[in-house]
């Protein structure tokens, strides 16, 4: 019923970009704001439509229904994106925070042969970094790191439809032991809530599909590291060349 197939005859995508950002350091964290406007010449996005009698023919496969639905990819005359981003790093103590936002409007231009498939519409992504490192006298409950990443994704407007809303949460553990913190043993799980999925909407005159997809399940990940030899070490010395190097 779903068929994908690449398309050799896309071109180069260009992206035309204006950002103002602003950055601000204060004693217990930063701050930055950015306000942007990609113009993306050519933007490669996804296109789908039902198979024709010819090319159903062509694939002369028993597997694939008549009224199948062929997924691939074109370029758009233009996506214009603009918004803004704002992302802030602050500690409490021994938590740090680093909350981040995306707001954002688009507007996909398209056309495939005289088949115009402009859309627009508001999106918005939201992030969230905690990091908390224990700290006690007794050296069994000291140097616990723990760490929470959490993702959302609105849903996004695509020419055909919309993207579906996505969301996912990250946690590890991790805590590091011997002479100099040589040694560390890492406990990660991916997708904590198991609710990493992605997802399509196709609205159009000819067809509706709703679909999801994913890569994956929750998975379980236990890390050993050790290192060895100077931490600090570098193939080449830090000299003074006149400039400053981030």
């Amino acid at each position: 019923m779903n068929i994908t197939v690449g398309n050799p005859a896309l071109k180069p995508e260009y992206v035309n970009a204006i950002e103002l950002n602003y950055g601000k350091q204060y004693p217990k964290g930063s701050f930055l704001g950015v306000l942007y406007f990609h113009n993306n010449a050519k933007d490669i996005t996804s296109y789908s439509d039902t198979i024709t009698q010819e090319q159903y023919q062509q694939l002369n496969n028993a597997a694939i229904e008549p009224n199948a639905i062929l997924s691939t990819f074109v370029n758009a005359q233009y996506t214009n994106r603009m918004g803004a981003e704002l992302t802030l790093q602050h500690k409490f103590g021994n938590l740090e925070l680093i909350p981040n936002i995306n707001l954002q409007y688009r507007y996909v231009k398209a056309q495939v042969n005289d088949m115009k498939l402009d859309n627009q519409g508001f999106n918005w992504e939201a992030k969230l970094i905690a990091n908390y490192t224990t700290k006690s006298k007794s050296a069994l409950w000291t140097d616990f790191n723990f760490q929470l990443n959490g993702e959302y994704e609105s849903a996004e407007v695509i020419p055909q439809g919309k993207n579906k809303a996505q969301f996912v949460v990250d946690f590890a553990i991790k805590k590091e032991f011997m002479k100099k913190k040589a040694g560390a043993l890492t406990l990660s799980i991916n997708d904590l809530f198991n609710t990493n999925r992605w997802g399509q909407i196709y609205d159009t005159e000819y067809f509706y599909q709703d679909s999801y997809r994913r890569w994956r399940v929750r998975s379980y990940r236990l890390t050993f590291t050790y290192r060895f030899g100077n931490r600090d070490f570098q193939f080449f010395g830090k000299e003074n060349r006149g400039r400053d190097d981030d």
